[in-house]
């Protein structure tokens, strides 16, 4: 089942998978995190060396979500998750919720350059003051604002978001 641990271990096994190619220069590996995927993106560019980080609306809300209990469509008590977690639309592990609730992100991400951080000011899933305090943490880190850009984003926003990921590349060669 999915949790946090999970999809952290499965990143780390394609670093280790694409580092044992000749070809490869790991020294400049570059990950891009969506989301959740934000989320583990940082914590593993904090646990290996990482080039560069572009994270797009990370949902570096998780531990904060976990720790109360309401995880998106998940309800739980915090303090039994075993015996109460309840969601109408998915099935969840326990597993989830646990592993995401003791991780201290802003600490994780205090060892990491997280180069550019796009998000957009109208997400209802990922409140912008994440990604805000993220920018203030990380070392080298730039923040750009989408304006009325949501929690993932509409054609014409990640026609934009590209263009700033394609600038930041361009000046990274």
């Amino acid at each position: 089942m999915i949790s946090i641990d999970t999809e952290k271990q499965d990143l780390l096994c394609v670093i280790d998978y694409v580092s044992s190619l000749g070809y490869v220069d790991v020294s400049k590996l570059i990950l891009i995190g969506e989301s959740q995927g934000g989320l583990v993106s940082c914590l593993v560019a904090a646990e290996r060396q990482i080039d560069k980080l572009i994270l797009l609306y990370p949902a570096l809300c998780i531990p904060d979500d976990a720790k109360r209990g309401k995880m998106l469509f998940i309800r739980f008590d915090p303090n039994d998750i075993d015996g109460t977690i309840k969601c109408k639309m998915f099935k969840f592990s326990p597993k989830y919720p646990k592993s995401a609730k003791d991780i201290k992100i802003y600490n994780e991400i205090q060892k990491i350059t997280a180069d550019i951080i796009i998000h957009g000011d109208s997400d209802r899933i990922v409140n912008m003051e994440y990604s805000e305090k993220a920018n203030a943490v990380a070392i080298n880190s730039k923040l750009e604002i989408l304006k009325g850009a949501g929690h993932g984003f509409n054609k014409k926003q990640s026609r934009n978001a590209i263009k700033l990921i394609e600038r930041f590349i361009e000046s990274y060669k």
